[in-house]
């Protein structure tokens, strides 16, 4: 897929079926009205911010607004042409990377489907580079946003120093399918954050955790 510039200035994965399609539709990057308010609603102007599975910056561009400029966001996109609309549409930044972030330094492939944001990362040297949050030695971290498509447990093992010293706030999508290509479960998920000495919510209260097949959780330190 190619990358276009929208008329109204943003920049999409031209045949993406969902984000770059709704962005175009609703005329704006950060069209998300679902979950993006309430992570806005966590941000304070001057927070360190994580956006792990970036995207072409859907949620980028709304963190970066929200922090201000005193305050920084950090981005990990590993598609090529989604890291390529996220540079443009928020500037080429050394806090964002074309990069998984990973439990260990390693290269992998990335099943890329037209629903590019339900491309998911799989073993073997396909060109992408991944490596540990943690590698980053970031002193101050405020929160973290995970969104990647069942990967979700190697991101928090590969920042578990930075979680500890820094206790940010933590959200995370929870995709029992999706965490099964890891042979990873929700339940594993909620376990590592206790034992991280965090608890975890819903964050629409409506949701059914036990039957809903996705879901987004809030964790936050006990």
């Amino acid at each position: 897929m190619a990358i276009k510039q929208t008329s109204f200035g943003g920049w999409v994965i031209e045949g993406d079926t969902h984000i770059s399609k709704w962005a175009e539709e609703r005329g704006r990057i950060d069209s998300d009205g679902y979950l993006l308010p309430h992570i806005i609603s966590l941000i304070k102007t001057g927070d360190v911010v994580i956006d792990v599975g970036a995207n072409i910056g859907d949620h980028t561009i709304a963190y970066l607004e929200a922090v201000g400029d005193e305050g920084t966001v950090y981005a990990f996109e590993p598609q090529p042409e989604a890291y390529e609309c996220l540079i443009r549409n928020c500037g080429d930044r050394p806090t964002f990377f074309c990069a998984a972030a990973l439990d260990q330094r390693k290269e992998v492939s990335i099943n890329l489907l037209d629903n590019r944001g339900a491309s998911f990362i799989v073993e073997g040297s396909g060109g992408i580079s991944g490596f540990p949050i943690d590698d980053l030695e970031i002193d101050k971290v405020d929160l973290i946003k995970i969104d990647v498509e069942g990967a979700e447990l190697k991101v928090l093992s590969g920042a578990s120093r930075t979680i500890s010293r820094c206790k940010p706030k933590i959200v995370i999508e929870i995709n029992r399918g999706h965490l099964s290509r890891f042979e990873c479960s929700p339940e594993i998920i909620f376990d590592w954050l206790d034992k991280f000495g965090y608890k975890w919510c819903p964050i629409h209260e409506d949701t059914d955790v036990v039957c809903s097949p996705q879901f987004d959780v809030l964790a936050t330190p006990k």
